[in-house]
């Protein structure tokens, strides 16, 4: 696949800006790291992300630079615990790729070890006090993980969401346990991302409903590509998510799972060459899989103990093993498929 190129990013966030409304309020403050005349005491500019974010009141927006050449790391775990909105702004010259803010948080340091990093961001809410309507924009975000922030799924990342709600994400997220982590996070939007190369999961939504992931390229990470749903027994849900109009691919185990999750829609995405099955369902019910190219995997769609859900007008070819697999898996309404060559 030919990847897209990261400045699409930057049309996408006009596009969002124009269909949902969003705007810039509050006070703008500016972080340069690479600025010699940076102070984090007085913020003109400031040097690190987590000083302006400390300093800002909430609805403020944090601009953040990149250095002229792209060189610049902010060598980071950043925490915000208000409504704010960052934005990351280009560098100069090289890569177009690298040009913009790159927070790196730190998961395996520079011999190759792991370190007790956490998140290269973080967006943590509280159950009775969410951040709401928080917009994350162009940021590359990469090596984060390991220390688990304690709230129950036991994951870290490059950004983290918990308890956000009605929330835009557009970053690239890479080289860490999970690329985007939601943990009870409802009614967000993460588009035209590039979520890769991560350790564990590329997108993983925890007890989280509501949300829609699409427009995004989530491809070679290491365990499953998208991870929808919760545990039994922890009292969460893990419904009406959106995963529509992505690329997923190349994982080294599931394209996208659904596990305890209800009432999701899976639409019109390209899920390819995933090593074990392009889409698994395990006690899942109520689900819409439809209008998908399921190629390359070793088996299409799985379903184990899965019921009522519907498999509708997917193309399901070339997987290894079979096109569509159920396993005590009753009622659940599968037409209008073009199944072959499986």
């Amino acid at each position: 696949m030919n990847k897209s190129s990261f400045p699409r990013l930057a049309l996408i966030v006009l596009v969002l800006t124009v269909l949902f409304g969003l705007t810039v309020s509050g006070a703008t403050l500016v972080v340069d790291g690479s600025d010699p005349d940076c102070d984090d005491s007085t913020g003109t500019p400031y040097c690190s992300i987590q000083a302006a974010v400390d300093y800002a009141s909430s609805g403020d927006t944090i601009e953040i630079y990149n250095s002229f050449d792209n060189s610049y790391v902010y060598k980071e775990n950043v925490e915000v615990e208000k409504l704010l909105d960052l934005v990351g702004f280009l560098g100069g010259l090289g890569s177009i790729e690298e040009a913009y803010p790159n927070i790196d948080g730190g998961w395996i340091d520079g011999a190759g070890n792991f370190t007790d990093a956490g998140d290269a961001l973080w967006l943590k809410g509280t159950e009775s006090e969410p951040i709401t309507q928080a917009e994350v924009y162009t940021l590359i975000l990469k090596n984060g993980g390991l220390n688990d922030p304690g709230l129950g799924d036991g994951l870290a990342g490059a950004l983290g969401l918990s308890f956000v709600e009605d929330s835009v994400v557009v970053v690239d997220a890479s080289e860490s346990e999970v690329g985007i982590d939601l943990f009870r996070s409802h009614d967000n939007l993460i588009g035209g991302s590039f979520v890769h190369d991560n350790y564990f999961l590329g997108i993983d939504l925890y007890g989280s409903n509501r949300n829609e992931i699409r427009d995004s390229e989530i491809y070679d990470n290491q365990w499953m590509g998208i991870w929808i749903g919760h545990n039994p027994g922890d009292g969460f849900t893990a419904e009406d998510n959106l995963v529509k109009s992505n690329i997923i691919e190349n994982s080294d185990w599931t394209g996208v799972v659904l596990h305890y999750a209800d009432s999701n829609e899976v639409i019109d995405n390209d899920i390819l060459d995933n090593y074990h099955d392009g889409v698994f369902l395990r006690n899942s019910h109520y689900n819409l899989i439809e209008d998908n190219l399921i190629e390359g995997n070793k088996s299409g769609i799985a379903l184990h103990a899965s019921e009522e859900n519907e498999i509708l007008d997917n193309i399901i070819r070339s997987n290894d093993d079979w096109g569509i697999f159920l396993n005590d898996s009753d009622d659940n309404y599968i037409h209008f498929n073009e199944i072959y060559d499986n």
